[in-house]
């Protein structure tokens, strides 16, 4: 779709057949899955790194954005979960505070429905390892992805805000964070951001 010179990668659906106290980590395995779309179809000149929770990151701009909403009919599954995806493929905001940039600044150009049929067959390939394997076999992947890992990192929560080191994801897929006296912080909501 195209409004105005400007061009989104349309909505997915996926029943993905998982508890609904398991629906929030499938962030982790939609960003990778976006991640490693965008390295198919560039043939690996835009390698995203993924920034905790749901961005895409590329020389420390933002390339890409995701929420997730999930619903239950039952109270127990996730009976559906509606992906919103944009993808910076054309241009990017010009946001001093949060910088970004898009595939065609980097020097990608590509044709979308390409990067539709990748980001589809990346997301089916992981939901496959995930009911085999469990979160964790997302949850490495993204890890060796993430972006600012072993970096300074400043943690605002709605009720302090933390410094430290960005050391892992726990199983649920919170952050943890190191302060400088080797506390670690499980971090579950909040923003961060990396120090340069």
């Amino acid at each position: 779709m195209e409004i105005a010179g400007w061009q989104s990668v349309p909505v997915t659906f996926v029943a993905p057949r998982l508890p609904v106290t398991e629906s929030a980590r499938l962030t982790f395995l939609v960003s990778l899955a976006m991640a490693e779309a965008i390295d198919i179809v560039t043939a690996g000149q835009v390698t995203p790194k993924c920034k905790w929770p749901n961005d895409l990151m590329v020389n420390g701009r933002k390339l890409c954005g995701i929420l997730l909403e999930s619903a239950s009919l039952s109270g127990r599954d996730t009976d559906y979960l509606v992906i919103g995806t944009g993808v910076n493929i054309a241009f990017h905001p010009d946001d001093v505070d949060r910088p970004s940039t898009s595939l065609a600044d980097l020097g990608a150009m590509i044709r979308i429905e390409d990067l539709i049929s990748a980001y589809s067959a990346r997301i089916d390939d992981l939901l496959a390892q995930w009911h085999a394997r469990g979160f964790d076999a997302v949850r490495e992947s993204w890890l060796a992805r993430a972006y600012g890992f072993g970096a300074p990192i400043v943690a605002r929560l709605s009720e302090r805000t933390l410094n430290g080191t960005f050391v892992g994801l726990d199983h649920g897929g919170s952050l943890i964070l190191k302060d400088e006296n080797g506390t670690e912080h499980v971090i579950g909501a909040g923003e961060v951001f990396f120090k340069s």
